[in-house]
């Protein structure tokens, strides 16, 4: 089983209903969106941030296992920011 997964978009409507799933799931649920959350389960923290932030994105991933985008709209990171 993957300990930790990262949830993108997780303050979205798709992201909070896969949130309590994640938890009951995973040892560990690190949830990322640009809209604070405030409201986390015991084994969830939040990390706030841009999936156009690749600094953020990185510290994000950090000891990750898996990842989860739940997003509803198109982005582009330009070539300038590196890759993660």
């Amino acid at each position: 089983m993957t300990q930790t997964i990262l949830l993108t978009g997780a303050a979205g409507n798709l992201g909070n209903q896969l949130r309590p799933y994640l938890c009951e799931h995973y040892e560990k649920v690190i949830s990322s969106d640009c809209v604070e959350i405030t409201s986390l389960a015991e084994n969830e923290q939040f990390c706030g941030g841009f999936l156009d932030n690749a600094v953020a994105m990185k510290e994000a991933c950090t000891g990750v296992d898996a990842i989860a985008l739940a997003v509803n709209k198109t982005f582009s990171v330009p070539k300038s920011a590196g890759s993660i």
